[in-house]
């Protein structure tokens, strides 16, 4: 009688072990969801801002070589700007695919904060161009 006690308690801890590793590898799994999940988004996020710059500075580009001498300073600016914007966001891209679920908090932080800025800033950009379009035309 003691055996079979002492065997069905060994099974009983057995099984609840077995539950408990079961239940704390679903919460890895989704954290491990989670952070892939995040990172796919924030890239997506971060590869449509990089399409809307290369098509901003392929058209800006056009109109420079376009304007020849009558170039305006502030369209050349905004060129560069443009560029160092670019190449601020393919580093945070790289940034994103090359992280690990251990820094994922501080990349994604560093990372948002840097989308943020550039979009407000491109936001910006691109509102100041149209009012450009809009003297140019009025003065034509």
């Amino acid at each position: 009688m003691k055996k079979s006690v002492r065997i069905i308690v060994a099974l009983l801890f057995m099984m609840s072990t077995a539950f408990f590793v079961q239940c704390g590898d679903s919460g890895e799994m989704e954290a491990d969801n989670n952070f892939e999940q995040e990172r796919e988004e924030l890239l997506a996020d971060l590869e449509d801002l990089e399409q809307n710059i290369n098509e901003d500075l392929d058209e800006l580009g056009t109109r420079i070589e376009d304007a020849g001498e009558d170039l305006d300073e502030g369209v050349q600016e905004a060129y560069n700007e443009l560029q160092d914007q670019q190449n601020e966001v393919e580093e945070a891209i790289t940034e994103v695919e090359n992280a690990t679920e251990d820094g994922w908090e501080n990349v994604k932080s560093n990372t948002q904060e840097v989308y943020d800025d550039i979009s407000d800033q491109f936001a910006q950009w691109q509102q100041d161009l149209e009012n450009l379009e809009i003297d140019i035309d009025a003065n034509s």
